[in-house]
């Protein structure tokens, strides 16, 4: 091996150790960068939400009727928003401030402000319009502009943040809302429950207290915006005394459901049924509500006549004939999905008669009673994705399963 000189030893160390000092300098501007940006972020989050806080509402001294659509996620309600001249359908969200979506910025000609933005996918913009919902008039509405997970047809959603200061009452069996500004507009109060909810968060998504298992009490959102019936984090923790025959895990490919994620992502969720669950005085037994946050969705709210008084901070609620608790789950076991022209099994509960014979998360399905999967119409998926209640019994042919599997619903719990 031919000897170094030392000098040029000495000059390649040097270079190196510049190019070490280098790479820390920059390192730590880029550490830096990030966090100054997050900080921003963060400063403008606060001052965002603080303008949440803002009364927007114009009208005074009215009473306005108003024709919503529902349908199994979500409710609507026609608005016109920033000046436009026709109504439009907006999805009605008490969980969230006021937001809307990409398709929104032109057709609406928002004028946006930067919130954050740390990524392609990871970014968020705000702004203030006025907006008309009937004859009710707001200006300088805070909203929230980003790109949605989902594929959504309206150009966003009114948050409850359009209704502080008023009172919405709801008629899920005629589809109609009654707003006013006046509490003595609603003269049949009286014979309804009441509850007592503190508005939390800045557009003030209601908050009730909830007692389960007439012992552990915990406070629970109102989410107009989530289609399922009651949600629970913490169910399953010893203090609600809730043993595992009453609890029930499915595992659902989000990718598979529709979020079009680059790869895909498995998540598990927990159903859980529990012996009691009080609101106020109103009291259901033996119930099955879902794993995640605390709050109670649509499913629930559907079964009553509803008013919120965001003036004094009271939820009434009253059986409208319809109330139809779930307490057990009627299942195929698993769910399906038509996932690029193939029929992929999307959800799958882990117990389930379908997983005991074989059947994976992600599974294609070629045939369902010997009918291939491309000729397979919607009414049938209806029926295994529990849609429809009916008890059919259907032969599904997997791929990669030599057997054919026969199934009919079965009840989880």
């Amino acid at each position: 091996m031919p000897r170094i000189p030392p000098l040029l030893i000495h000059v390649t160390v040097g270079i190196n150790q510049n190019i070490i000092v280098k790479n820390i300098i920059l390192i730590s501007l880029s550490i830096l960068t990030v966090s100054l940006l997050a900080s921003c972020g963060f400063i403008r989050m606060k001052k965002f939400a603080k303008t949440l806080e803002t009364r927007s509402l114009v009208s005074k001294d009215f009473v306005q009727t108003i024709k919503f659509r529902q349908d199994s996620q979500y409710i609507y309600i026609d608005a016109k928003v920033n000046g436009d001249k026709v109504d439009r359908e907006y999805i009605l969200d008490t969980g969230s401030p006021t937001l809307f979506f990409t398709e929104a910025e032109d057709t609406l000609n928002l004028q946006l402000k930067r919130l954050y933005n740390f990524g392609k996918n990871n970014q968020a913009k705000y702004g203030f319009t006025n907006a008309k919902i009937g004859t009710i008039e707001y200006k300088n509405l805070s909203y929230m502009f980003l790109k949605p997970y989902w594929d959504f047809k309206q150009l966003g959603m009114l948050g409850c943040n359009t209704m502080q200061n008023t009172i919405w009452s709801f008629n899920f069996m005629d589809s109609i809302i009654t707003i006013s500004d006046n509490i003595e507009k609603f003269t049949n109060l009286d014979s309804y429950y009441k509850i007592k909810f503190k508005p939390r968060r800045s557009q003030e998504t209601p908050y009730i207290q909830a007692v389960i298992n007439k012992k552990d009490t915990v406070s629970v959102m109102i989410d107009s915006g989530d289609n399922t019936f009651i949600k629970g984090y913490d169910w399953d923790k010893n203090k609600f005394e809730i043993d595992s025959n009453n609890i029930k895990i499915c595992k659902i490919n989000l990718n598979l459901y529709g979020s079009n994620l680059k790869k895909d992502s498995i998540i598990t969720r927990k159903y859980f049924r529990i012996n009691s669950l009080n609101i106020g005085e109103y009291e259901m037994n033996n119930i099955v509500v879902d794993g995640g946050v605390y709050q109670i969705g649509l499913r629930f709210l559907k079964n009553f006549d509803i008013t919120f008084d965001w003036i004094n901070h009271y939820f009434y609620f009253k059986e409208n004939g319809t109330a139809d608790f779930p307490t057990n789950i009627n299942s195929y076991g698993f769910k399906v999905t038509n996932n690029n022209e193939k029929l992929r099994v999307y959800m799958l509960y882990n117990d389930s008669k379908a997983a005991k014979l074989g059947m994976k998360l992600g599974d294609e399905i070629l045939s369902i009673n010997g009918i291939d999967a491309k000729d397979i119409d919607k009414n049938i998926l209806d029926k295994i994705n529990n849609k429809l209640s009916i008890d059919d019994e259907f032969i599904f042919t997997i791929k990669g399963i030599e057997k054919n599997i026969k199934l009919k619903k079965e009840s989880l719990f």
